[in-house]
């Protein structure tokens, strides 16, 4: 059997309204910025992916998928070793209530079957009248989710941008607003200005921030809560779930429970 293309530009002009590629990533493999011209679904069957997109970052947990509507600019990383399932969804085919922007949907095991049964379905499957039914099923099996991503940390000012990635190299760092500041050569009063200026969050809410984006692929990848939540430098686990569903609207729990 010839292997299914894993080319996603052989599923922007499909006869068919939907296409599906079933596609296997290396460990820390990296996706450049790139759009698409129909809207798509990803879903990783195993492993942890990672999307930055619409100002936000979005580590997709077990049971869920990430919606992208067509054009929207985006950026992968994969966390381990990933399998990885697209559903590109020709504009005009949408499944009802597909939101304008991002957002995540719930994967049932008969929508992860559904879909996996479409990506074992040929690129091109028009004239099959059972493909047609089971991709028609698979999208009244959506269910859209409200959880948000993550705010994506960009600073303008290079002595913030020193700042940051000081905190992504070592989260657990306790060094203080001061401290930081002696780094970046700045006073502490200017910190605290560039970061409500350039990224609308106090100093504190920003490190806060960044331990939750390092502790959020650990935690979905299958290491214990309190290990991460200890390791990327919360106080207690009860700390790092109180700002997870916070930020996130659900508890550490209910998240990994999809």
């Amino acid at each position: 059997m010839t292997p299914k293309s894993t080319n996603r530009e052989d599923y922007q002009h499909l006869p068919q309204p939907v296409g599906a590629m079933p596609k296997e990533y290396p460990a820390g493999h990296v996706s450049a910025r790139h759009s698409h011209q129909r809207a798509q679904l990803v879903h990783a069957t195993s492993g942890v992916m990672e999307v930055e997109a619409d100002g936000r970052r979005w580590v997709i947990p077990p049971g869920r998928a990430l919606w992208l509507p067509p054009g929207i600019a985006h950026a992968t990383r994969m966390h381990g070793a990933v399998s990885l399932r697209t559903l590109y969804i020709r504009p005009g085919h949408e499944p009802e209530g597909a939101p304008a922007g991002l957002g995540f949907v719930r994967v049932s095991p008969l929508l992860r079957e559904l879909v996996e049964r479409a990506c074992a379905l040929p690129v091109a499957y028009e004239g099959s009248t059972r493909a047609r039914r089971t991709v028609e099923l698979m999208l009244q099996e959506f269910e859209w989710t409200r959880e948000p991503g993550l705010p994506r940390l960009r600073a303008a000012d290079p002595r913030l941008q020193r700042i940051l990635r000081g905190m992504q190299a070592d989260p657990a760092c306790q060094r203080s607003l001061d401290e930081w500041a002696a780094l970046a050569g700045i006073s502490p009063r200017s910190v605290a200005r560039l970061c409500r200026c350039d990224l609308g969050m106090t100093f504190a809410q920003v490190r806060q921030h960044l331990r939750l984006r390092a502790a959020l692929p650990r935690i979905l990848a299958g290491e214990a809560v309190t290990t991460v939540a200890l390791d990327v430098g919360y106080e207690t686990p009860a700390a790092f779930s109180t700002l997870f569903r916070r930020v996130l609207g659900v508890p550490p729990s209910k998240y990994l429970q999809g």
